[in-house]
């Protein structure tokens, strides 16, 4: 994703591979604010506004809930709190990933010993 200038969303959508109505979704959920219109009234979005929706689309792949990522993103935008609420938000993350995988660690064993057995008959 380039940044520089600020850029209609059409572009963006295109740089960034977010069709335009997830990035307008971004804006209602309250992760980016709208921009302000142009004379013609087209909205240019800046590359920090990308920066924040990146963040939300790859901490959605790591399942974090969207509580957690508003959380995290106000965190960034407040430089004078400390870290440590971050860490401590990733570490709840961590420890409900991995009781999750414990979890389904009886199926995955299952599915393996079923495709074994499927393979010797």
């Amino acid at each position: 994703m380039s940044s520089g200038s600020p850029k209609l969303i059409g572009r963006r959508s295109a740089e960034t591979g977010d069709k335009v109505p997830t990035i307008w979704s971004y804006e209602w959920i309250g992760l980016g604010t709208e921009p302000s219109r142009t004379a013609d009234g087209r909205r240019p979005y800046d590359a920090a506004v990308y920066r924040r929706f990146a963040f939300f689309k790859h901490a959605r792949l790591l399942n974090f809930d969207l509580d957690a990522i508003r959380s995290l993103l106000d965190l960034s935008d407040q430089l004078d709190r400390p870290c440590a609420e971050s860490i401590v938000i990733a570490g709840l993350h961590l420890v409900e990933f991995e009781l999750k995988m414990e979890r389904l660690k009886p199926c995955t064993e299952a599915k393996h010993d079923c495709l074994l057995s499927v393979g010797t008959a």
